[in-house]
């Protein structure tokens, strides 16, 4: 019984292991959004055997990131526009939830911490050449740690499962100039209502933001400027 018990652990380590290397390698860009994800290649990849990768595929496409073809196998799910605009449309309430209790309810550690990471993003963005990827990264730690800040579990666990799809847009790379530097003021507006301990205000400029972002997603796909957006909550 002892032996079973162990390997039962062995076996749900290694499908852990596999699961956290293709979720982090999908939400790095590294696997694109419509392509093809070979067990066999994968498991190779990992070095392990393709039992574990099949159920590590099976579970990321419980949370939207793979789906299984026929005749092709498991490929990095396409995000289709309408289900990227609802995707925005449940982030825009719990984060503009999220933000009004921050105000409430974040340290002034917490506070410092997203006002460091407001002008690591402004340094960037205000390069000729700004590293989206780098501002992307840096993103997603302030909307994380404003998440963590609000003091709600549910609101932060559901919040941040719809960034992590969200990651998988790449909103930046869609920004001009204009907009982007107008993302980074939200930001900077957020952590001016945070130190004032102003829900309110917080909400606000949230629910401003994502809206932009929105906004933004939706006119690219207008004017074909992408084809279809894959899901990345680095982005906003």
């Amino acid at each position: 019984m002892k032996h079973e018990v162990e390997d039962d652990s062995s076996a749900h380590g290694a499908e852990e292991s596999a699961y956290l290397y293709i979720r982090d390698q999908i939400l790095n860009g590294v696997f694109q959004p419509g392509s093809r994800l070979p067990e066999e290649t994968v498991a190779q990849q990992i070095g392990l055997s393709r039992t574990p990768v099949r159920g590590a595929f099976h579970r990321l496409a419980t949370e939207g990131f793979v789906e299984f073809r026929r005749y092709v196998g498991a490929m990095v799910r396409v995000l289709p526009a309408d289900e990227i605009d609802q995707l925005f449309q449940v982030r825009v309430v719990l984060e503009s939830l999220a933000a009004e209790l921050a105000a409430q309810n974040a340290t002034e550690v917490m506070i410092d911490e997203l006002e460091s990471l407001c002008g690591e993003m402004d340094k960037i963005a205000a390069r000729e050449a700004p590293d989206l990827t780098h501002i992307a990264r840096l993103n997603k730690q302030f909307h994380f740690k404003l998440l963590a800040a609000c003091g709600n579990l549910h609101v932060r666990r559901i919040a941040e499962n719809l960034g992590d799809l969200n990651v998988m847009v790449r909103s930046y790379a869609l920004y001009s100039r204009a907009i982007l530097l107008r993302s980074m003021g939200h930001h900077r507006e957020l952590v001016q209502a945070l130190r004032a301990r102003n829900p309110q205000w917080a909400r606000s400029v949230m629910t401003a933001h994502i809206e932009a972002a929105r906004s933004a997603s939706r006119g690219a796909r207008e004017t074909s400027q992408i084809a279809e957006l894959p899901l990345t909550s680095e982005e906003v």
